[in-house]
């Protein structure tokens, strides 16, 4: 059997704006990425390129993109995955929101089919009085039973953050999924307390 050598090959770019055009918005930050493998030949063959896009709108607000490709039958590195996450503080809340796209159909020719929504991930934190904080993350996905329905929240995690004396702290997580009739329902309750030694 024969051993594959996996190699990290990445590099970053950053884009710097020039003087005379001074705005309000950043010009992107991009980083790529490239994994390879050495082949049954002991050449070096790609398995996976990611390129990440960072662009700051706002001091409380930024864009970022993600897109990944992997190699087809043919061995060509064609767009798998695309994920899109937008956060952004409003009214004291800190939001985030990130959806993945993927391909409905690979081509056979290498190129890839229109690219659909497959998951949507909502995280909202918001800061309490007494130092702690409250954590919803809700997540919507499209059926695989039905997927050209809209996708719909299939789960639900609530996680409060609670002051319970000097120094002790109380993490409560509610997580709630979708039972047989389609109704968010409780599955389960974790409890943890932080005390002083």
């Amino acid at each position: 059997m024969r051993l594959q050598h996996i190699a990290a090959v990445g590099f970053s770019l950053g884009i710097l704006g020039s003087a005379a055009a001074v705005t309000a918005q950043s010009q992107p930050a991009r980083h790529d990425t490239t994994q390879l493998t050495r082949d049954l030949n002991d050449r070096w063959q790609p398995m996976e390129a990611r390129s990440v896009e960072i662009r700051d709108v706002r001091p409380s607000e930024r864009w970022e993109e993600e897109t990944i490709r992997r190699p087809d039958s043919s061995g060509a590195l064609v767009l798998s995955e695309r994920h899109i996450t937008h956060r952004f503080e409003a009214n004291g809340i800190q939001q985030a929101v990130t959806e993945t796209f993927a391909p409905d159909v690979p081509a056979p020719s290498g190129f890839t089919s229109h690219m659909t929504l497959r998951e949507r991930v909502r995280v909202s934190t918001t800061a309490t009085p007494d130092g702690g904080r409250q954590t919803i993350e809700e997540v919507e996905r499209r059926s695989d039973a039905a997927p050209s329905d809209p996708v719909q929240v299939v789960r639900r995690v609530v996680e409060t953050v609670r002051n319970a004396g000097p120094d002790r702290w109380v993490t409560e997580r509610q997580i709630f999924e979708r039972d047989l009739n389609g109704r968010l329902v409780p599955i389960g309750i974790d409890r943890e307390e932080r005390v002083p030694r």
